[in-house]
């Protein structure tokens, strides 16, 4: 009836109305009063990154063609994202395994009915964004594994894994900004395979001492791991969503406690192996196995449920 490109899905119709809202006066209201009523509903709660990504690429198009509207740039919206999370995400299985399981498994993942689903024209809801920058945040963090492995201590490497740690964050901030479904097991993943990473890379101290190399080497990570959370937090302040809005999505849920507390944990073993305290640190060692093997098994039932 309106001759105009119409939503395939309830929420999409949501950030199509928010999207119009950033075309016509530059940004969302603080308060929507037409959810909650009466009190109404803190847009920063609403994934606002999605509007003005919609906001983007109607823009963009318009320039092009004058023909172009908001609701069809709403429509289009997760076929391009779609096509970028495809490629995000052949980089992320070219990175664990080579170029031709990537392809397989991209192939794959291009035909799945569920993901077909999620980034179907119309349907302009949380997926298609959240997921390409959930597949971007997992290549960058499974880059920077494979970069640190490498025995090198220098200068020049530790300033590249802060350089590394400020793109997770990016794109940390922008998975739990896009989609919190799938940030959420962005910051149950890391920690514990990062975690992991720790205690394989220094299980050898447990039975000799720390020589200057090794120590650079879990400076160099710590460094890295601590960049991390600080760059996403400084990015939800950079991009005025707030550093409390930051703490809450990122560090005070209960996902959170996982980067904050195997942060701690890292910080006790590196001063155990300082110390030289080979009993203590194998007895420490044990409970953060089990605490590791427990957090992998709530989040295998994360994912199952």
């Amino acid at each position: 009836t309106t001759n105009d490109y119409i939503t395939a899905d309830p929420d999409a119709s949501l950030f199509l109305r928010y999207a119009e809202e950033v075309v016509k006066n530059g940004n969302l209201p603080v308060i929507d009063k037409m959810r909650f009523y009466p009190l109404g509903l803190p847009t920063i709660d609403t994934s606002p990154i999605i509007p003005h990504t919609i906001a983007l690429i109607y823009r963009i198009m318009h320039a092009f063609n004058s023909n172009v509207t908001i609701g069809f740039a709403s429509d289009v919206y997760p076929v391009i994202f779609f096509i970028l999370g495809s490629v995000a995400f052949y980089f992320l299985v070219s990175r664990l395994f080579n170029k031709k399981i990537a392809l397989l498994a991209t192939f794959i993942l291009s035909v799945l009915p569920t993901y077909l689903f999620r980034t179907m024209a119309g349907v302009g809801d949380h997926a298609p964004l959240g997921t390409f920058f959930f597949f971007c945040a997992l290549a960058i963090y499974i880059s920077a594994l494979n970069f640190m492995n490498k025995l090198n201590t220098s200068n020049k490497q530790m300033f590249y894994s802060v350089l590394i740690a400020a793109a997770l964050g990016l794109t940390t901030f922008l998975s739990l900004l896009g989609w919190p479904g799938v940030g959420d097991y962005l910051i149950m993943i890391a920690p514990f395979s990062f975690a992991l990473f720790w205690l394989i890379k220094f299980q050898k101290l447990q039975n000799n001492g720390i020589e200057k190399n090794d120590k650079r080497e879990a400076i160099k990570l710590i460094c890295f791991y601590t960049s991390w959370i600080i760059f996403t937090l400084i990015f939800f302040l950079i991009f005025c969503v707030g550093l409390q809005t930051g703490l809450d999505k990122f560090l005070l849920n209960t996902y959170g406690t996982f980067v904050w507390g195997i942060f701690i944990f890292i910080l006790a073993d590196f001063m155990f192996i300082l110390a030289g305290k080979r009993e203590l640190l194998r007895k420490f060692r044990k409970y953060l196995a089990i605490i590791i093997v427990a957090g992998l098994i709530i989040l295998s039932l994360f994912t199952v449920l």
